[in-house]
């Protein structure tokens, strides 16, 4: 800072004239230190259309990673003929009547088939499905955003979001997730939870969530129980 010997005004460095009074500084007061900091800031202002483009390659190259195509579902071959079978047992648990409990237990075969069957072509995704290891749910769902290009090179976009959970009480809490190749380990993987809820908002099937008591993830299947 420059002091005006006139006003006493503070003046910012780089000033000729006092922004106080006009008088012209004693800019021979300026120490070396100063001189050193007035270039470092001359230097960085120069360089801000550089960080600018740094910041948006950045952007971009994390775009292509989350948007990157991943292939293919996970778990089990979707057994369509269970299909019809969870489907009548979720309407059960959404239709429980008072001091009934019902205690539905869902394969992972059986789950893929009714994911194929309903839920994917309702809300018009590429694909949905789970994989059950020991006591974590992994389950996948990809997104098309539309088709973009010209007619020689056209080009779908989908996202892919990808969440393992685990049971809590009557609660699926998420562990780790993914977005494309974008890992989210612990916290972040709130972010591919986050995306994955906004995608399946519309989904009926949370009809029944008010009415279930415990969730239980063991070897290849989930189980249930509901009550009112």
């Amino acid at each position: 800072m420059l002091t005006c010997s006139n006003c006493g005004e503070e003046n910012m460095l780089g000033r000729v004239f006092c922004a106080g009074c006009g008088t012209k500084l004693d800019l021979s007061a300026i120490n070396e230190g100063e001189i050193e900091d007035m270039r470092k800031e001359g230097r960085w202002l120069s360089c801000w259309p550089f960080y600018l483009l740094g910041l948006l390659a950045l952007i971009l190259v994390v775009t292509g990673i989350a948007f990157w195509p991943i292939d293919g579902s996970v778990g089990d071959k979707p057994l369509r003929s269970g299909a019809g079978m969870v489907k009548s047992q979720l309407s059960a648990v959404r239709r429980i009547g008072k001091g009934q409990v019902l205690q539905p237990i869902f394969f992972e075969g059986q789950l893929n088939g009714y994911l194929v069957s309903y839920p994917v072509k309702k809300l018009h995704l590429q694909s949905f499905s789970v994989d059950i290891e020991g006591n974590v749910m992994k389950v996948r769902v990809a997104k098309s955003y539309g088709t973009y290009g010209p007619a020689s090179f056209r080009k779908t976009i989908v996202l892919v979001m990808e969440v393992d959970y685990i049971a809590d009480g009557n609660k699926l809490v998420a562990q780790n997730g993914v977005v494309g190749h974008l890992p989210m380990p612990g916290p972040l993987a709130q972010i591919a939870q986050k995306l994955m809820s906004v995608t399946l908002k519309n989904a009926e099937e949370w009809k029944s969530v008010k009415n279930i008591k415990e969730i239980s993830i063991e070897d290849g299947r989930v189980k249930l129980r509901a009550t009112r």
